[in-house]
């Protein structure tokens, strides 16, 4: 559909219009903010059109036709002469009167709405929406609780963007890193969490997200409630407009080179979240994976020899253990290298 040229009176007879204004959805969402990041020129129209259609009921109150307003003049017309035939033309003529200041009433009444709207946008429409970014560096995490009494937990070297104006009209926020998310509810307003190519959906739940950059492999796990999950990669090998929608215990993986996503049920929850308590747990993860971890959650860098092999599988769980101890725990199981730790830095060799 092009909406270019839209103007007021076309936005609010438009149903996928209407449909987000009323009941907004992942895909609706994200097609009507990117149209209007294009098309800034038509945010005052877009703002009349969702003001109307919210303060009106739009759709909710019947409008009668040219022809049945016709009709109910003349029933009543009919009705008054039979017992007033005297009085015939004399009723015609005031109830089309009557009409006709019901008429120029509501035509003064909507230019005098149209035009308080229009003053109303100029004055609380901003220019452009500002943030505010939360950041944790490696070897750090952090607990934020956001204004709308949401809490969201941030796991190292991770980054949350939170415009200045959340929770007002609407709660949307854009992830880098790790957290884990306590949403509360509010069917009025979704929470909306960007991160990468994917964008989640919720109403009140909690659920982990990973998303690192530098990271093949997004994950989102849902600990309690429903998610709803698109991928915004056209892209994408299975690409849907529908999004998927995940319950408690199902994890969703999607390879940012495969540009697949698959979705796990029935997952060990403890491992998903277990950071959050200051716990690292592995199952047959191989090392690479989990070097990238520990290099984030101690805050250190760490070089590893080619002469390691990094893609054998390893398990173990630590809690709250310094890092050398984990490195100890790694290398007794596999006896495949040996560690070196000076200040902030790490060398692992064979």
């Amino acid at each position: 559909m092009n909406y270019n040229n839209y103007q007021v009176s076309d936005f609010i007879a438009d149903d996928f219009f209407i449909k987000w204004v009323k009941y907004p959805d992942a895909e609706s969402e994200y097609f009507w903010q990117n149209w209007l990041k294009q098309h800034p020129e038509k945010l005052e129209e877009v703002q009349n059109a969702r003001d109307l259609i919210v303060s009106i009921g739009y759709r909710n109150q019947y409008q009668p036709t040219e022809d049945e307003f016709i009709e109910v003049l003349e029933n009543v017309h009919r009705k008054q002469s039979k017992f007033q035939p005297k009085r015939n033309f004399s009723i015609v003529y005031q109830a089309l009167g009557r009409a006709a200041i019901i008429v120029l009433l509501l035509s003064v009444g909507w230019y005098y709405y149209q035009d308080k709207k229009v003053e109303k946008v100029e004055k609380t429409v901003p220019n452009e929406i500002t943030y505010i970014t939360k950041s944790t560096s490696r070897g750090q995490n952090s607990t934020l609780n956001l204004p709308d009494g949401s809490l969201v937990r941030l796991n190292a070297e991770s980054s949350l963007k939170i415009p200045d104006n959340f929770g007002k009209e609407n709660r949307e926020v854009f992830l880098s890193g790790e957290a884990f998310f306590e949403v509360n509810r509010d069917t009025l307003r979704p929470f909306i969490i960007h991160s990468g190519d994917l964008l989640t959906t919720v109403l009140g739940t909690s659920f982990n997200i990973t998303s690192y950059p530098d990271d093949q492999l997004q994950q989102i796990a849902v600990v309690t409630g429903r998610v709803s999950v698109m991928n915004l990669d056209t892209s994408s090998n299975n690409y849907s407009k529908e999004p998927a929608l995940l319950l408690p215990k199902q994890l969703l993986i999607y390879d940012k080179e495969s540009k697949v996503n698959q979705i796990k049920h029935d997952i060990d929850l403890e491992n998903v979240v277990a950071w959050t308590d200051g716990v690292l747990i592995y199952q047959n993860e191989n090392l690479k994976k989990i070097l990238k971890d520990l290099e984030r959650w101690y805050g250190v860098e760490i070089t590893v020899s080619p002469a390691v092999d990094q893609t054998g599988k390893y398990s173990g769980t630590f809690d709250n253990k310094n890092l050398e101890n984990v490195l100890m725990g790694l290398s007794f199981t596999s006896r495949n290298f040996k560690y070196r730790i000076k200040d902030k830095k790490v060398w692992i060799e064979k």
